[in-house]
């Protein structure tokens, strides 16, 4: 939507995915960030339902919405499209330690629906939030921002935190280190389209000083295991 800085349509989206050879997409919206979240997961259903087995949906809630959003997070996850749950403490205004989170969290686990959450604090409240719920399974987007290095170790103790390495960072070693500190499973490609393009993100694996069954394992393989996906797409 042109309003939120960004235009790619679904059909563009898929169109980019065939350019780059990404098979599948776990998708969101920027419309449920900044304006309405319920109107954004209802464009990400749509979308979806469009491309069944090339979109998968993350449905945004927002903390702030208490009951409303754990009805809204509950009826979209009755959904087979949506596959987990996204949380943007930035833009939420949220962190994602805080005790507003717990519900939600708490909803998630019993849904066992994992939380694709946001970091640029180098993992400072993820390592918090993972501290208080080892049930949950969390995804940390970005791998804790600009201190990636922290946000890694920060983590490494709990068995249910991946990791998702894209973002604006290109440093070296990045997917190298975060194969040495937490082993290859906990480790999950990511695009961030339309933010930035797919290239960037591929070719910090496909450079990366690791073996090909590894690289394997970060584009497709975990996610594959993790999210009940295989022999679906």
């Amino acid at each position: 939507d042109q309003r939120f800085c960004f235009r790619m349509s679904a059909k563009e989206l898929v169109r980019a995915m065939d350019r780059y050879g990404i098979k599948c997409s776990f998708i969101s919206s920027i419309k449920s960030l900044v304006y309405d979240y319920i109107e954004g997961n209802e464009d990400v259903e749509k979308a979806c339902l469009e491309y069944p087995m090339r979109l998968f949906g993350l449905v945004a809630v927002n903390p702030l919405y208490g009951k409303e959003a754990i009805e809204e997070m509950t009826r979209r996850l009755a959904k087979e499209v949506f596959i987990g749950v996204k949380i943007h403490p930035h833009y939420f205004n949220v962190p994602a330690d805080s005790p507003l989170m717990n519900p939600i969290v708490e909803k998630a686990i019993s849904l066992r629906a994992p939380l694709f959450i946001h970091s640029y604090d180098g993992g400072v409240q993820l390592e918090n939030l993972a501290d208080r719920y080892p049930d949950a399974l969390i995804v940390m987007y970005h791998m804790g921002g600009g201190d990636w290095e922290e946000g890694v170790l920060r983590v490494r103790r709990f068995d249910n935190v991946y990791v998702e390495m894209s973002s604006s960072f290109v440093d070296v070693g990045m997917v190298e280190t975060a194969v040495e500190v937490l082993g290859e499973q906990r480790v999950l490609f990511g695009s961030d389209i339309p933010f930035q393009s797919p290239s960037i993100s591929m070719a910090k694996v496909l450079e990366a000083n690791i073996s090909d069954y590894v690289k394997e394992m970060i584009f497709y393989r975990n996610a594959l295991e993790l999210f009940n996906l295989r022999g679906k797409i």
